[in-house]
């Protein structure tokens, strides 16, 4: 059970942290790129180790909400 949160965590800010990645490119705000990029690569490694943990497709459905989510909480501040 504790993967699935964990996974859930990574996803919604893996999802984040790529949306406002994409935002900042948008509007060419630099000095934010590979702090944000860094910790992309971060959660991307983090989930990767937690699905080859479960060996579960559930996990598909938790990291699609908590993908979701984030991406849905980094347009809402960045309007």
């Amino acid at each position: 059970m504790i993967s699935y949160v964990l996974a859930f965590v990574v996803m919604f800010v893996f999802i984040f942290l790529k949306a406002v990645q994409q935002i900042q490119v948008i509007r060419k705000e630099y000095k934010w790129i590979l702090p944000v990029s860094t910790g992309m690569g971060l959660c991307e490694v983090s989930m990767v180790l937690l699905v080859v943990r479960t060996d579960s497709l559930l996990m598909g459905i938790c990291t699609g909400v908590a993908g979701g989510l984030g991406c849905l909480l980094a347009m809402r501040m960045k309007k």
